[in-house]
Formats: structure tokens, C-alpha cells, sequence
């Protein structure tokens, strides 16, 4: 029934009729399910999942139904047979469960495991929608990938005009641009930087290879946002449920695997976020560490000239925290040498090909932001129906409470998060296009979502009784988070 199909031939009384798959097939998935049955030592106490499937026959019982019934036909299949496998499986005596279990358990490992699940996770979620991937910006960022690749340039219009984008693009696509340079060639209005990025793998394999790539920086984003949460909570636990509501959640997910420097922002953010997390837990950092944040928060304004704002953010609070004590040199000169060097080759981008050293250049006069934007941009980014952050990730909610309860064991830390968060979001918020165009929800601020997983994290690690009725009351919260989690995975 579940590779069958059904159609209403009726709307009043909704008469259905319906297909299912040639006969010859059941005898095969028979055998498939004893074998499968069979190997993993299912019990009839553990077969209790499997009573879910029973949800499947709803459509395809004859006579009258409740339109209800409906629902348990075409993709809602795939969810049920998801529920049913890992309700067997999660009470399976196989030998890789332990191992597994034990991998998620161990800190040490467990980084390396949630960056692995994100990339199951956005290959499927990418097979689901590839129907209409790429689309919005995507295509554009791929354009200049190809005017790179092909021509050693990052002049656009012959690339449109050969139709260089058909091989991922169908339909007509023109030049994404509002000023030309002062050659007179049309020049993206898109950073350079992410099709940069792209290049070796798009040289190779093409669309597939851009995406290969966007999902590898969104994993390597993954494990050091458990890393570090799992370093200010000191919880597994918390760890888990502050990667979850990150990285499982709409707002972030659908970017995981999209053509966007957002994402892949993410990472080059998160990791002056852990120098800050080490310098406050009083870590020790090796000086191939202070070059390689470096040169992190050097690239973030090449992907677009909005997180010049978070990189600059992120310089002078790390030039606060170490700009006191013996061997300052020996610190600023590994972690700032890189960003000296990309600043001044950025600006002299916009010299060379602009005539001018604004960021805002390629926008001519059509920046579309301004401060009366903000009312409207704060809060459609928080609660819009259909592009908010809480709107479709309630847990982020949880993440304004842990910061509360951070603040009192680590004040210096939450305000260096607010200091990056705040200046950044009332910007984005500023653009008349808050929403971010044809795109996820809340596209402006993934690059800076990872960092709710560490008040996420602490808030878990928090909720302890030390008593009966306090313990009564954490599992109580307990509880809740996770059925706003859930909800929000929702």
C-alpha cells in the first residue's frame, strides 16, 4: 500500500480509487521483512513499533472515511516507516547500537558524530527539494564560479549571454547587478568570496560539487558547535540539545545544503567564537589555532560585505582580551596579520573595480536600507509567520533564557556574544528585504544561529533539583524544552 497510490474521484462523499504495485512485488517484500526481522533478533516485545503501520491502512478502507484518513497516503508514508525503523532499531540488541550509544556519550567523539548526522541529514534533505534547487541568489553565486573557472574573471555578462548557467539553471537568467564597474562591464552585486570557495569542486563535479561543498563547511559547523557547547555546559546532554536546535531546525536546515555564503559563514564565525570560549575557560591556544581564526574572520567579509560587520565585531573583542600581559606580539601578530592584509585587499576590490572604497558599491544608490526599516525588520525576523525565527524555531525562545542564565558565571562572555549578535541583527533587520528573498526563513541570521546553542546548552546543564520537589520541578522544565524542540524539528 505504501508504493501504491490513491486519487478522490468524488469530493461529496469522497469515493477514491486506487493502484497499488504489481503482485509479484509482495512476495518479494515478504521475504525482505522476515529476513530483516530475522536479522535483527526481533522479539514480539520489541515488535511494538511496528503497530505504528497500521496508520497506512487508514486511506484504504472501503466505504465512507474521515478526509482525516487521508493524510496517511504519499510523503506522510515515509515519516511512519521512519518511526516504525527507529522504534525497532532503538531496542535492537545489534552489535553497532552500543557503539553508537557510546560514540554520543564520549565528548571526545561524540563533535565528530553530530557533524556526521548533519550530512546525512542534508543529503536527504537536499534530495527531497531538488526539484527547485537552485533558485533565488544560488544560481547567480554559481555564475561567477564559472566566469572564474572559464574566463579567469569576475565579468558576468558574456557567462549570461553564452548561457553558461543552463548545465544547473532552467530558464532565462540575467545578470544580477545595479552598477557596472567603471570599465563599463557588469561585475555580481554577490561577494566573490563564496564562489571562490566553490570553485575546485564545481571544476570537478559540477552543481553536485558546490553543494558537496556547502554541506562539508556546514558539518565542520556542526561538530565545533558541540565542541563548544559541550566546553561552557560540561553536558553531553546539553550539548545534544543545543546542536539539535541549531542544526535540525528550518531556519538553519534548509540552508545546509543551499547555495548561500550564510552557512558556510557559520563555521568562519564559530571559530573566533572558541578562542573566546577558551580564553575564558582560561584554555591554553596554540599558535597555528590564533592563525587559522584569523584568517577566519579574514574571509567572512569576502562572502558578503554584511559580516564585515560581525568580523570587525569579532577583531575587537578578541583585540580586548588580549591586549593586556607578557608576549602581546606574540598573540596579536599570528591572530591579525591575515585580517590586516584581507581588509586592505577588499577595499581595494571596491577601488579597483568601483572606482571607491564604500562596500556598498555594487548597490550604486539602491542600498534599500535605513533605520526606520528597523521596527518592521526586528520584528519580522523574530515573528513572522512565515519567514521568523521564532516563528518556525520556537526552542530559539530557550536561548534567550540561557543567556540570562549564563550571565552569572560567564557576564564577559554573554556580553562579548551580545556585542557581535546585537550591532549585526539590527542591521540585517535595517534592509528593507529583512526576509531575505527567495530563500529559508531568516536567511540574514544563520551565519550568527550556532551561537544559541551555547546558552541552549548551559540552560540544559542548569535544570537540576537538589532536592525532591527541586528535581521535580527541572525535570518538569526538562520536559517542556523538549517538547519545544521536538515541535520546533516540527
Amino acid at each position: 500500500m505504501s508504493l501504491g497510490t490513491q486519487a478522490i474521484t468524488n469530493d461529496a462523499n469522497l469515493t477514491r480509487i486506487a493502484a497499488l504495485p504489481p503482485t509479484w512485488l509482495l512476495p518479494i517484500l515478504v521475504l525482505v521483512a522476515t529476513v530483516g526481522a530475522w536479522a535483527a533478533r526481533l522479539s514480539l516485545a520489541r515488535a511494538w513499533p511496528l503497530a505504528l503501520s497500521a496508520l497506512l491502512w487508514l486511506p484504504y478502507l472501503p466505504g465512507p472515511v474521515p478526509p482525516a484518513f487521508l493524510i496517511w497516503q504519499g510523503p506522510s508514508e515515509a515519516l511512519v516507516w521512519l518511526l516504525v525503523g527507529a522504534g525497532v532499531l532503538g531496542g535492537s540488541p545489534l552489535a553497532w547500537w552500543p557503539s553508537f550509544r557510546w560514540a554520543a556519550l564520549d565528548p571526545r567523539r561524540a563533535h565528530w558524530l553530530a557533524g556526521a548526522v548533519v550530512v546525512a541529514a542534508a543529503v536527504a534533505g537536499f534530495t527531497a527539494v531538488r526539484g527547485i534547487l537552485p533558485n533565488g541568489d544560488e544560481p547567480h553565486y554559481l555564475t561567477v564560479t564559472q566566469s572564474l573557472l572559464l574566463d579567469h574573471d569576475l565579468r558576468i555578462e558574456n557567462n549570461h549571454a553564452r548561457g553558461d548557467y543552463l548545465s544547473y539553471f532552467a530558464g532565462r537568467l540575467r545578470p544580477d547587478y545595479l552598477q557596472r564597474g567603471q570599465n563599463g562591464e557588469i561585475y555580481s552585486v554577490h561577494g566573490p568570496g563564496l564562489s571562490v570557495l566553490l570553485l575546485p569542486a564545481f571544476a570537478v563535479a559540477g552543481y553536485a560539487g558546490a553543494v558537496a561543498v556547502v554541506i562539508a563547511t556546514v558539518a565542520l559547523a556542526a561538530a565545533l558547535t558541540w565542541h563548544l557547547a559541550w566546553l561552557i555546559s560540561a553536558s553531553v546532554a546539553g550539548a545534544w540539545v543545543g546542536w539539535a536546535a541549531v542544526f535540525l531546525m528550518t531556519p538553519f536546515f534548509f540552508h545546509e545544503f543551499a547555495i548561500y555564503p550564510d552557512a558556510p559563514a557559520a563555521l568562519l564565525v564559530m571559530l573566533p567564537i572558541w578562542l573566546l570560549v577558551c580564553l575564558d575557560l582560561g584554555r591554553k591556544v596554540s599558535p597555528p589555532s590564533l592563525w587559522a581564526v584569523g584568517a577566519a574572520m579574514a574571509t567572512l567579509p569576502w562572502l558578503h560585505s554584511r559580516f564585515a560587520l560581525i568580523a570587525g565585531a569579532l577583531g575587537l573583542i578578541l583585540l580586548l582580551r588580549l591586549a593586556r600581559g607578557r608576549g602581546v606580539a606574540r598573540t596579536l601578530v599570528p591572530l591579525f596579520t591575515v585580517p590586516v592584509m584581507a581588509a586592505a585587499a577588499w577595499f581595494g576590490y571596491f577601488w579597483i573595480i568601483w572606482g571607491t572604497l564604500s562596500p556598498s558599491a555594487p548597490y550604486g544608490e539602491q542600498t534599500n536600507s535605513a533605520l526606520g526599516n528597523v521596527g518592521r525588520g526586528t520584528t519580522g525576523l523574530l515573528i513572522d509567520q512565515q519567514f521568523g525565527l521564532i516563528a518556525t524555531a520556537p526552542i530559539y525562545a530557550v536561548a534567550a533564557a540561557g543567556l540570562v542564565l549564563m550571565a552569572g558565571r560567564h557576564r564577559r562572555l554573554v556580553g562579548e556574544l551580545l556585542l557581535v549578535l546585537v550591532p549585526y541583527f539590527l542591521t540585517a533587520s535595517s534592509y528593507a528585504m529583512w526576509w531575505g528573498g527567495n530563500s529559508a526563513p531568516a536567511r540574514f541570521l544563520v551565519a550568527l544561529m550556532p551561537l544559541a546553542a551555547l546558552p541552549i546548552a548551559w540552560w540544559w546543564s542548569r535544570l537540576r533539583g537538589d532536592d525532591e520537589t527541586g528535581e521535580s520541578r527541572s525535570q518538569g522544565w526538562r520536559a517542556l524544552t523538549l517538547f519545544v524542540l521536538l515541535m520546533s524539528i516540527a
